[in-house]
C-alpha cells in the first residue's frame, strides 16, 4: 500500500505552489470545502495523524478498483475516490473535534458520599447535600440519616407498610451505606444501585428481597424464618445470614459472588449456566454464560473497597483502571496495545488519582490526563 509521504503542511505549501498532483489537489480541495479548517483548530500532531489514517483508507479502496482493469475510467475514478473518501474520513474527525480541544489537567479529586434516594412515592432526595435526621416518613417507615451518612430504615408501624420500591442509586465517584429494616447493613460501590420494599417483602411472601446492579457488600442479619435474596441481572443468591460481597457491573466479563462468612446458594437465573452452587467461607462464585466456577477467592482484596482502599495483587492493567475509573469518574483510553503488566499494590481511595496512578508509574506505564468539555479521560501510552 502507498504511503502518504507528504506532511500536512507540505501538502498545502504544493497545493499553494501549484505543483500538486492531480490527486494531491482533489485531497486538498475537498479537504477545505468540506472541513472549513479555520472554523476549528485541530492541534498539530492530531491533524498528521488523521490525515495518515486517511491516506490509509483511501489507498486501501483504490487497491480493490485496481483489480479491474479499466485504465481511462480508473484514471477518473481515482480522483473521484479520494474525494469520496476524505469526505467520509474526515466528516468523522470534524464529528470528534468539533467541540472545544481537549485541555491538559493536573489531577482529579476521589470520589465520595454521593446517592440518591427514590421514594415509592416518586420523591428522589439527594442524600449528600440532605441534612442529618429524619428525611422521610412513608406508611409506616421512617427513613433517617445518621451523623456519619449512613441511611436508616426503621419501621413505626407494620400494620401500615404500603407497596412500592425505593431505590437508592450511587452515581460514578460515589459510594454509600444504609441500614435496612431488618437490621442489615448494605455498602453500595460507584454506579451502582439498589431497588427494595421499604419492608423488604415486595413479593408477599415469607422471603427478603433486594435487587442490585453494580456492586454491594452486604451484611445480612439472620433470620432463618425469612431467607435474603439479591437478584442481579443474570443470578440470585439466597443467604440465611451472612457476609458477601457482589460484581455485577455490566463491563466486567463475570458476576463475582464472594463469601466471607455463613453460607450463600447461588443460582443462575437463565442460559447453559442454570445451576446451583453454594458457598463456604472464603470461595467466590464466577458466574459467566459457560456456567459457575467456584474458586478460592482473596476477600482482603475484593472487599477492600468497603474500607475506603484499592488493593490489588497480581491483577492486569485494565482490572485496576476499571476500578479507577468508575472512583475518579473518568474515561480510559489506550494509545497503543494495553500493557500486560500484573501489578501488586494498595492506596487509599481518597487520593486524587494521580496519586493512584503512581503504582503503574513505578512498572513504567504512562499516562495523560485531559479533559474535552465536561469529560475527564486519562489516556494510558
Amino acid at each position: 500500500m502507498a504511503k502518504r509521504l507528504l506532511t500536512a503542511k507540505e501538502l498545502l505549501e504544493k497545493y499553494e505552489q501549484g505543483t500538486c498532483t492531480e490527486e494531491e489537489a482533489a485531497l486538498v480541495m475537498h479537504w477545505y470545502e468540506t472541513l472549513h479548517p479555520e472554523n476549528f483548530d485541530l492541534p498539530e500532531s492530531v491533524l498528521e495523524e488523521e490525515l495518515d489514517k486517511a491516506w490509509m483508507v483511501i489507498q486501501s479502496r483504490k487497491q480493490v478498483k485496481r483489480k479491474i482493469k479499466l485504465w481511462k475510467p480508473l484514471a477518473i475514478a481515482g480522483i473521484l475516490l479520494v474525494m469520496s473518501g476524505i469526505a467520509w474520513y474526515f466528516y468523522e474527525v470534524q464529528q470528534k473535534y468539533k467541540q472545544e480541544p481537549p485541555k491538559i489537567i493536573t489531577d482529579v479529586s476521589p470520589g465520595g458520599n454521593r446517592a440518591t434516594l427514590k421514594l415509592a412515592s416518586g420523591k428522589v432526595i439527594e442524600l449528600d447535600s440532605i441534612g442529618n435526621g429524619i428525611i422521610a416518613n412513608e406508611k409506616g417507615i421512617t427513613i433517617s440519616k445518621g451523623a456519619n451518612g449512613q441511611i436508616d430504615y426503621s419501621i413505626e408501624n407494620s400494620t401500615d407498610i404500603g407497596g412500592g420500591y425505593n431505590t437508592i442509586t450511587t452515581p460514578i465517584g460515589g459510594v454509600y451505606q444504609l441500614r435496612l429494616p431488618d437490621g442489615s447493613k448494605v455498602w453500595l460501590n460507584a454506579g451502582s444501585s439498589l431497588t427494595y420494599a421499604p419492608s423488604l417483602n415486595g413479593r408477599g411472601d415469607d422471603k427478603r428481597r433486594v435487587s442490585l446492579a453494580g456492586e454491594a457488600y452486604f451484611e445480612i442479619s439472620k433470620d432463618k424464618q425469612h431467607p435474603f435474596i439479591v437478584t442481579t441481572r443474570d443470578q440470585e443468591v439466597e443467604i440465611l445470614g451472612t457476609h458477601f460481597n457482589i460484581n455485577s457491573y455490566k463491563e466486567e466479563s463475570a458476576i463475582r459472588t464472594t463469601l466471607l462468612e455463613g453460607s450463600v446458594r447461588v443460582h443462575a437465573l437463565s442460559g447453559v449456566a442454570k445451576a446451583d452452587k453454594v458457598l463456604r467461607p472464603g470461595e467466590q462464585a464466577v458466574l459467566t454464560s459457560n456456567g459457575i466456577k467456584v474458586m478460592q477467592a482473596d476477600t482482603e482484596t475484593i472487599t477492600a473497597w468497603k474500607d475506603g482502599l484499592f488493593l490489588f495483587k497480581d491483577a492486569d492493567v485494565p482490572t485496576i483502571m476499571r476500578q479507577l475509573s468508575r472512583w475518579y469518574n473518568v474515561e480510559v483510553e489506550y494509545n497503543s496495545t494495553v500493557p500486560s503488566n500484573l501489578i501488586t499494590g494498595g492506596i487509599e481511595r481518597n487520593n486524587n488519582l494521580t496519586t493512584a496512578m503512581k503504582m503503574l508509574e513505578l512498572v513504567g506505564i504512562k499516562y495523560q490526563l485531559v479533559q474535552v468539555g465536561t469529560t475527564k479521560k486519562i489516556i494510558i501510552n
